[in-house]
């Protein structure tokens, strides 16, 4: 009798336990970055589970044969995701599989053959497909996207393109965007003279770089971008613009604050794009470029023994730091409350721009030195972004001041076009010390302060008071964030 009451006693705690892993049990989702690709692609394979459990991912030919299998643990929400490089499979359709036991979710990918565009065959089919060319304003053009042997090639005719020189100009494939700005857009068109324009971008072979380059650069997505136009290929603007967008998915141990575009010069090395960036939105890796080369998403990890994860500007010295806009002083340290000199602000705010310096000077201040700010100061000078304190000095030597810092942020944003739009919502009469701000720095500071830029603290702005190393890196993050 007493065993019966242990086995049924037993069973129901076992239907429990059932009942209780199938109510808490989430439904498995899958989702595929892409649908269709070649081989070579790099698939996203992202979904939702239960969290911090083990989903076990599978790719299935069509004959049912297992070409992939790799477990991957959920996060503590419940998201997973991992990338898969196109391998070694037939063309033709396989299966994706994602889940555990019975709770499983699946979704297909198509592998295509990859033509080229350069065959002389005439009889060969045409593996054309069209593609929207578009502006701001929603005018739109059709062009045509052509699979080649390393890449892709985008046509489109130059009659058609120059109707849509009024604004920017936006080319959008599934493996990476690049719209040119209005000053680009008219030169392309000037130059085409209505010929054929021809965008080429061919996966970068980067097997030849130094072991150095190749760790930086791993098995991300790099690309060398050409332009034919008119039968002529050129690889600048006319002093343009081209923003690029190319599609890349973090790993989970990876910080975006740390993915970086490199831009590889023929010599193989590889110079950070200092106005990259990572869009979590649109999960693409950004830059922009005044000219046509080989670029690549890279990873710089650069860490400081006294920066830490809950310091408040941890965020922005990792970024600035990955992008060389900022170093450090010395024994791996970043220093992130020494005040800013004004030399060295001027240095950091034109790295951070990318505005070039003058390597040929025929004017300066008179105590701009022979030093590591000589030439910045030079540039600052001829583009107006300073005009010094008077009597030709600068005094680069002297820290620099809050609102100073701030005018010649503003200054060089109003000389490259980028000033941010102010809401004049918010104003400065909502610090305690604005009767501190110099008439010189009213206009700034305004800009700045509506844009949230700059929040002050305890209810006070602090202009006259130095700037540390730490403000100036967090002013910079929030500008491109």
């Amino acid at each position: 009798m007493i065993k019966k009451i242990i086995f049924v006693i037993l069973t129901v705690a076992l239907i429990l336990q059932i009942l209780i892993i199938t109510a808490f049990a989430a439904d498995v989702t899958l989702t595929l970055s892409k649908q269709t690709g070649y081989v070579g692609d790099r698939i996203t394979i992202s979904g939702t589970y239960s969290p911090d459990e083990w989903v076990t991912v599978k790719a299935i030919d069509s004959d049912g044969n297992l070409i992939f299998i790799e477990p991957i643990l959920s996060g503590n929400d419940g998201t997973y995701s991992m990338d898969f490089i196109v391998t070694d499979v037939d063309i033709g359709t396989f299966t994706m599989t994602a889940g555990s036991g019975s709770d499983v979710e699946s979704a297909e990918f198509t592998v295509k053959k990859r033509t080229s565009s350069h065959g002389n065959n005439k009889d060969e089919e045409d593996d054309s497909e069209e593609i929207d060319i578009t502006t701001p304003n929603d005018t739109t053009i059709t062009g045509t996207i052509e699979e080649t042997e390393d890449g892709y090639d985008v046509t489109i005719d130059g009659d058609d393109f120059s109707k849509m020189t009024n604004g920017s100009v936006k080319i959008a494939t599934e493996f990476v965007e690049v719209t040119f700005d209005k000053t680009a857009a008219e030169y392309i068109s000037d130059t085409a003279d209505s010929g054929s324009i021809v965008l080429r971008i061919v996966n970068a072979d980067v097997s030849k770089l130094s072991d150095e380059a190749q760790e930086l650069i791993g098995n991300r997505p790099a690309y060398e971008f050409a332009l034919n136009v008119g039968g002529t290929d050129i690889s600048s603007f006319g002093g343009g613009l081209a923003y690029v967008s190319i599609p890349y998915t973090p790993s989970a141990d990876e910080d975006v604050n740390r993915i970086v575009i490199y831009y590889i010069t023929d010599d193989g090395e590889l110079i950070t794009m200092t106005d990259s960036s990572y869009d979590g939105t649109s999960i693409n890796a950004k830059f922009s470029t005044g000219h046509f080369s080989m670029y690549a998403v890279g990873y710089n990890n650069v860490t400081f023994d006294d920066v830490s994860e809950s310091d408040w500007y941890y965020d922005a010295v990792t970024f600035c730091a990955a992008r060389e806009i900022a170093t450090g002083t010395g024994n791996n340290l970043f220093s992130p409350d020494v005040t800013l000199t004004r030399g060295q602000f001027i240095v950091m705010l034109m790295r951070a721009y990318n505005i070039e310096v003058d390597e040929n000077i025929t004017d300066n201040f008179n105590d701009a030195g022979d030093t590591y700010y000589t030439n910045y100061l030079a540039a600052a000078k001829s583009l107006g972004i300073t005009s010094g304190i008077g009597n030709n000095l600068f005094a680069p030597e002297n820290d620099i001041t809050r609102q100073d810092m701030f005018v010649l942020l503003y200054r060089a944003l109003d000389v490259l076009g980028e000033l941010p739009k102010t809401d004049d919502t918010i104003s400065l009469s909502n610090f305690i010390d604005t009767d501190e701000i110099s008439d010189y720095a009213q206009t700034a500071i305004q800009m700045f302060v509506s844009n949230g830029i700059i929040s002050g603290s305890d209810g006070a702005l602090n202009p006259i008071g130095n700037s540390t190393r730490s403000q100036m890196v967090q002013v910079l993050y929030n500008l491109h964030y």
